[in-house]
């Protein structure tokens, strides 16, 4: 008998309790009741994590293939089965309101992206009026190149790419004619939300309208030389905001083509979109008309320069910097970087640029937005943790704000029962330091003005440093409300200065423009500096502008649903639900529950209040009377409740909430598809002093990493990441692309991956140093494509590494040596020990070998070429992989798909491979590079042990929809039940 333990996640405890202390107690508990059971339970014992009462409702994406043709049943993973597709019955939920499918009211565009072209030259729109702005701002078409299209998401993203620094329009037509196409034209210059007046706060699906002001006159209909008529779909801001003449047909229209149509049919696939970017550009670069190239590179944002490798970006960066400096050119550079994916690509980028003998002139030109790349930088790539009281001290002294020896301050600050006596000398003494600082800065006052967050306060500087240079001296010598208030400041410190400094520390930028980020930091702190009597009153204030500040960012998701009449009224609902809320709750004051709710994603608030709309939450005095007369608020508050708890859980780890952690929740919280439950265990799981570095990455991965679609990670990823800051730092410094395919070579094993990151970092140090960043990186492109030297030269370094430690070492065998393995070693046991000790692909290879010869007895490998397989693109997206799909072996009797796997327990298959399996058994034949068209009636997944092979049974059955088998330890093929 298998003994099955449901572990609690929440424990109630009395109310007059503070909140640190339940949570405290509640991890205790907790961790107490999982260690007792673990000690007792049995080898085949089964640990569930159960929460009672606030169980939600398991969601998974829904599938077209396990959907029945009549519709009536659809297909799950059975329990009893061993998770093997049941088809249960379809029913109508009740008590629903659906919204209204979307639909479109006229005909457009429709075409293969393989279409798409972008033409070297003006429109036939060149200086067409498009719209005229208040104060007769007028926008007209100016482009010398143009993109034409069949698709509204792909002219969106042709506008970013060919137009993204500056302002674009979408126009349709010819209409009324049979050949329909979208043409992506520039305008005269830029348009930016931020001068913009938005609309009228009507909303349109989820969002709030811009451009439906009366005093924009618009140009609705634009010409071509043949009297054609184009529509105007929209036009975008610098900063992707889209606007519409006054018609909200016209946006619902926009609104409707976005959602519709086959995903595939969306997407620019890079091998495409470089050359159509670029290909114009590298040509003038190629023929040295450099200034021109400039021009053209000023004209593009960061989603164009992310089509390019990182030397690729260097070069341009060069090219930006020789040429004669505007604005356009400073703003190029900041795209540039904004597209580097990570702290490697930038010092490699930047290494080649000092090779060329041009670091220098590059920093020393970016004049106008020098703070702006300064903080980019810093944002991107710094150290991720806050600016140290070390720090402040060191730069007071540089500054000549605060004396360098204990002697100094002790002749002038003593502590005495009754706190610090402070010499009047003291103050006259920091206040002609002051003085002295200011005098010094001199003709830099206007650039510090640039850089301070307020500017308006630097009349008062003088009084400011002199506060702030006595409050250090006395938090030096360890006087508790100094230290505790010079901290609070830090905490206060606007982020964009941290981040300038950051940036200039990344950069390694020094000498006179060091000086004036620093100048501006000292600035920035003694602008926050209050007296020790107004601090009591800025905390006893606080609790109530926080609140007010929770409930308009809650308030603004409910005017996007335009509600906006109804605020006063939602205000105070949600003022009471969270009275009730957190009377069940491990929160504090409901201060905190609005609080936390104002940064869950914005589909929680949404759903919330909704559910709340028609609801008398007023009139309900407990949760357990919410729950009877409402509940299906009662559920989504829970639900709210819940994620707000897993926040908080992250807030006391951390110390603080910060742009990274909310952000990276959000992501987390909204496209992971992780219960509330994992949701807080995973919160509960990342170290406090890692926690900002674990979030960056978070919000820097993709959104294919999360959920549970193609190359989606799963819960156990994130929780293993969690505990891995070298990891972390290496995603953070490499990318996500660098670092997936690095975590692939290492078999999907964090062990064996950090293994390999200590062998880079040896070989790291044998490079040259001068030559380091650039030969790292481009050591790091030849492991992220496969290449065999790059890999044997890494295997090397492990066992460099395994030598000197007395380990076994990883061997890598060619194809021969492989057969030979396998023609004397029939035994599957013996194949398994030896496949521990080679790399990933080596004993990936061994296996299927072995099977080839002992369980199909031949070798038939299929290739499947996408460019040849067109009838796969009609089932959901067509073929993942960007070239060819290669089975392991082809059943020519049956027309099955085998693909052998030695996995452990641990590693999980490729998804993008089960999607393109499934699909090809969908379609039901392929064409094959040999040009035959062969039957694929069936996929099946054979694994070297049996649990590898339940380990993987569910995600194979759900989302490959194959069958799983298994070799037994006599080496006989087995299906799972």
């Amino acid at each position: 008998m298998r003994n099955i333990y449901n572990l609690p996640t929440k424990i109630n405890f009395p109310e007059s309790l503070s909140s640190d202390v339940r949570l405290r107690l509640q991890t205790v508990i907790l961790d107490s009741i999982r260690r007792v059971a673990e000690q007792s339970a049995g080898d085949d014992a089964q640990f569930v994590a159960e929460s009672p009462g606030r169980v939600e409702p398991v969601r998974e994406r829904f599938t077209a293939h396990r959907l029945n043709p009549e519709r009536v049943t659809y297909a799950i993973p059975s329990y009893d089965n061993g998770g093997a597709p049941t088809n249960v019955p379809l029913k109508e939920a009740k008590g629903t309101a659906h919204a209204a499918p979307a639909r479109l009211r006229w005909r457009h565009p429709h075409g293969n992206v393989a279409d798409d072209q972008v033409v070297n030259k003006t429109s036939v729109f060149e200086d067409q009026l498009i719209a005229i702005f208040p104060g007769w701002q007028a926008v007209r078409v100016h482009a010398d190149r143009y993109a034409v299209t069949t698709n509204l998401n792909r002219a969106i993203i042709w506008g970013n790419m060919l137009f993204g620094a500056r302002s674009y329009a979408i126009l349709e037509g010819p209409i009324g004619q049979a050949h329909l196409r979208y043409y992506v034209v520039g305008t005269t210059h830029a348009l930016h939300a931020r001068d913009l007046n938005p609309g009228t706060g009507l909303a349109v699906a989820g969002g709030e309208v811009w451009g439906l002001k009366r005093r924009i006159h618009w140009q609705p209909q634009l010409h071509d030389d043949q009297h054609g008529s184009f529509m105007l779909r929209a036009l975008f801001t610098a900063e992707g905001q889209p606007m519409w003449p006054a018609s909200r047909e016209l946006v619902e229209e926009f609104y409707n083509e976005l959602k519709l149509g086959r995903p595939q049919q969306h997407l620019i696939p890079r091998e495409l979109a470089r050359p159509l970017v670029f290909g114009e550009i590298d040509q003038l670069i190629a023929a040295e008309k450099t200034d021109e190239a400039a021009r053209k590179l000023a004209e593009l944002d960061a989603a164009a320069f992310a089509l390019v490798d990182w030397d690729v970006k260097a070069q341009y960066l060069i090219i930006l910097t020789d040429a004669w400096t505007l604005e356009a050119e400073e703003i190029a550079v900041i795209e540039i970087l904004k597209s580097i994916s990570g702290r490697l690509e930038l010092d490699a980028a930047l290494g080649l640029i000092k090779q060329k003998g041009k670091y220098d002139k590059l920093f020393r030109d970016v004049n106008g937005q020098i703070w702006a790349l300064l903080i980019e930088v810093g944002k991107r790539f710094g150290d991720p943790g806050p600016l140290s009281y070390r720090f402040l001290v060191d730069l007071l002294q540089e500054a000549g704000l605060v004396p360098r020896d204990w002697k100094d301050i002790a002749k002038y600050v003593t502590l005495g029962p009754a706190g610090p006596v402070i010499s009047a000398n003291l103050w006259v003494e920091t206040e002609e330091a002051a003085r002295s600082f200011i005098e010094f800065l001199g003709g830099a006052l206007e650039g510090i003005a640039m850089l301070v967050a307020h500017p308006d306060k630097l009349l008062e500087g003088i009084a400011q440093l002199v506060k702030l240079g006595v409050m250090v001296q006395l938090a030096e010598m360890g006087y508790p409300p100094a230290v505790t208030f010079v901290a609070n400041i830090l905490k206060q410190l606007a982020p964009q200065v941290v981040y300038g400094f950051k940036g200039a520390q990344v950069l390694g930028i020094s000498g006179s423009m060091l000086r004036r980020v620093k100048w501006a930091i000292v600035w920035e702190v003694a602008s926050w500096f209050i007296g020790i009597g107004e601090i009591k009153a800025a905390i006893s204030g606080a609790g109530v502008t926080e609140k007010l500040a929770a409930l308009g960012r809650l308030l603004r998701v409910l005017r996007l649903l335009g509600k906006a009449a109804e605020v006063e009224q939602s205000a105070a609902k949600l003022e009471h639900l969270a009275r009730l809320l957190q009377k069940v709750s491990v929160l504090n004051h409901e201060n905190d529950v609005l609080r936390l709710f104002s940064h869950l994603p914005e589909e929680d608030i949404v759903h919330l209040a909704r559910r709340m709309e028609s609801a008398d939450v007023q009139a309900v005095q407990s949760m357990a009377e919410l729950t009877a007369k409402h509940p299906e608020l009662a559920e989504a508050a829970r639900h709210a409740l819940d994620r707000a708890e897993a926040l908080y859980r992250l807030e006391t780890r951390a110390g603080k909430l910060s742009d990274n952690l909310v952000a990276g929740f959000q992501k987390l919280a909204s496209r992971s598809g992780f219960n509330n439950t994992e949701l807080f265990n995973l919160m509960e799981a990342i170290p406090g002093e890692h926690a900002e570095l674990y979030m960056r990455i978070i919000r820097g991965m993709p959104d294919s990493a999360f959920g549970r679609g193609i190359g989606a990670r799963g819960y156990n990823f994130f929780a293993n990441l969690a505990q891995r800051p070298q990891s972390m730092r290496f995603m953070a410094d490499a990318g996500y692309e660098t670092f997936s395919a690095l975590y692939r070579h290492s078999n999907y094993d964090f062990a064996r991956f950090e293994e390999n990151l200590q062998a880079l970092e040896d070989l790291a140090q044998k490079m040259p140093v001068d030559q380091r960043a650039v030969e790292y990186q481009r050591l790091l492109d030849r492991l992220a494509r496969g290449d065999a030297a790059a890999a044997d030269e890494l295997r090397t370094a492990v066992n460099a590494r395994r030598a000197a430690a007395g380990r076994p070492l990883i061997h890598s065998f060619s194809a021969a040596d492989l057969d030979a393995i396998v023609e004397k070693t029939p035994d599957i046991k013996k194949i398994r020990e030896l496949a521990k000790e080679m790399d990933p692909s080596t004993r990936g290879s061994l296996f299927e070998r072995w099977g080839n010869r002992y369980v199909f007895k031949q070798k038939n490998k299929v290739r499947v070429v996408k460019a040849d397989n067109a009838h796969l693109e009609e089932i959901e997206g067509g073929l993942v992989t960007d070239v060819y799909r290669e089975m392991d072996h082809y059943d020519t009797v049956t027309g099955e798909i085998w693909d052998t796997k030695l996995y452990d327990k641990d590693t999980i298959p490729d998804r993008n491979q089960l999607h393109d399996y499934r699909i090809m058994e969908e379609a039901g034949e392929i064409r094959a590079a040999d040009g035959r068209m062969l039957p694929i009636n069936d996929v099946n997944y054979l694994f070297s042990d049996i649990e590898a092979a339940r380990a993987n049974a569910s995600l194979i059955r759900v989302e490959g929809g194959g069958s799983v088998w298994y070799i037994d330890d006599m080496g006989m093929l087995q299906l799972l039940r």
